[in-house]
């Protein structure tokens, strides 16, 4: 067989190298496109009975002003993930509700000596002695402070106590008031009372 002028045994190795390699690349470029269309068709799940249409960025905002004209909030192209929604209906809450002055509750000396006697008839730490007395207190003034708790009835963790009671069937709500705890020292504290027409 003849050699045609300028041929060489070298480039008949690289033409086939070459061929093999651009293969190579088809197929893996093939497999690769095959594995996605793949993935994609697994996963793209079809449309159940009530799911939105998928109407693109600007169909998706009439349907947001849609949904917000009838449910009464403000539409806002920002707001479209739903942690700034979540944000965006936390602060019109805040804005619809009205901020009420906390009512002043202070402890009369006649209150104090009614803790003290109550503290007195049953003492002890147990759990169930702190808790029998939360309910005598709560049936002799009808509502007690987390200070009051403390100071008075040596009970150190009210809440924990109260939410046994709780557990136990004892129908008692949480109110938050202000309380002096020093002159002209004013805090917030949860005030426990019976619940209306609720029992202990």
């Amino acid at each position: 067989m003849a050699l045609g002028k300028g041929w060489r045994v070298s480039s008949t190795f690289e033409t086939v190298r070459k061929h093999h390699s651009l293969a190579r690349r088809r197929r893996s470029r093939l497999d690769r496109s095959s594995r996605e269309a793949e993935v994609s068709r697994r996963t793209k799940l079809p449309p159940q009975k009530g799911d939105a249409p998928n109407l693109g960025q600007s169909g998706h905002q009439e349907q947001q002003k849609e949904q917000a004209k009838a449910t009464g909030r403000k539409f806002s192209r920002a707001g479209t993930d739903s942690r700034s929604r979540v944000a965006a209906d936390i602060a019109a809450k805040e804005v619809k509700a009205k901020v009420l002055p906390l009512k002043l509750v202070r402890t009369t000396t006649r209150a104090a000596r009614q803790l003290q006697q109550i503290l007195r008839d049953s003492p002890g730490n147990s759990s169930e002695v702190q808790r029998q007395r939360i309910r005598q207190a709560l049936k002799v003034r009808g509502g007690v402070t987390t200070p009051e708790l403390r100071q008075h009835l040596d009970i150190h963790s009210p809440a924990s106590r109260v939410g046994e009671l709780r557990r136990e069937g004892s129908n008692i709500i949480t109110v938050m008031v202000l309380q002096e705890t020093m002159p002209n020292c004013r805090h917030r504290f949860a005030q426990y009372r019976i619940a209306p027409g609720g029992s202990m």
